[in-house]
């Protein structure tokens, strides 16, 4: 890999050399010459190439919902991530892939947060979050004053944008016992829920955040399956059955006795 530092820069193929942006920085390397494929390098590069599409849907519907500095690492390592799952499993696809998977590759959210947060559903639907004792974190800066915790929901296969509960403000002077964040979400879809924690600090009824990876986590803790829908009961009592086309005097019980 070279780095382009000539006034014109440029992305794409350009004689036999290929330009790409990485990180911010313009680079450049050789093209590729023509190589007989075998069926396994075929089904690695099939595979490799439904990774990278899944990993930019994924990428396209977090990183917008995220309130942490952008990790220019997230591209390889999720892409990894997604053809190594679908390697092994034919199933890769579903969202268990990603659990664990963090998007700040500096802090592990075990890191901070003393207890793992309990992901559930309510009656509509709806993705709740708990987190015990949230204000005993593991390791804090010691400017801090407060702690942020947000929820994000995201379901790549059906939208590119995640839902997220509003950030729950965890006082480290008075911590409460627990923090429960809401998600809004539809029962009928699956969700990979991340958890992201930020320290801020208080400045005159001002809350600023501490800029410092060290002290700053998102990871996916979690994949909720949808919810089957319920069969919907028909009118009517249970056990009868419409009769259809039968003149109402027929439709009744039969008399004993044969008209006169």
């Amino acid at each position: 890999m070279a780095i382009q530092k000539t006034i014109l820069q440029f992305t794409g193929k350009a004689g036999g050399m290929i330009g790409y942006r990485r990180g911010g920085k313009y680079c450049m390397r050789a093209a590729p010459t023509r190589v007989k494929q075998t069926a396994a390098t075929k089904t690695a590069s099939r595979l490799f190439g439904a990774a990278s599409a899944a990993g930019r849907y994924i990428r396209e519907a977090v990183i917008p919902a995220l309130d942490i500095p952008y990790d220019t690492t997230v591209v390889n390592r999720l892409n990894a991530l997604l053809y190594k799952a679908a390697i092994d499993r034919p199933s890769w696809k579903d969202l268990s892939s990603l659990e664990g998977f963090s998007f700040s590759q500096y802090t592990r959210l075990q890191k901070v947060l003393g207890a793992q947060p309990v992901v559930r559903r309510d009656f509509h639907g709806n993705l709740l979050v708990t987190v015990a004792s949230p204000g005993k974190v593991l390791k804090r800066p010691p400017q801090a004053t407060h702690l942020a915790i947000k929820a994000i929901a995201l379901n790549a296969a059906r939208d590119r944008q995640a839902a997220a509960s509003e950030p729950f403000l965890v006082s480290l002077a008075y911590p409460q016992q627990e923090a429960v964040l809401t998600v809004p979400y539809a029962a009928k879809d699956a969700a990979a829920v991340i958890v992201e924690v930020i320290f801020v600090t208080e400045e005159n009824g001002v809350y600023y955040p501490i800029r410092n990876r060290r002290y700053y986590a998102a990871e996916v803790i979690a994949a909720v399956e949808a919810v089957a829908p319920k069969n919907k009961r028909t009118a009517g009592r249970p056990g009868m059955k419409k009769l259809h086309n039968v003149p109402p005097a027929e439709a009744g019980r039969k008399s004993r006795y044969p008209p006169g």
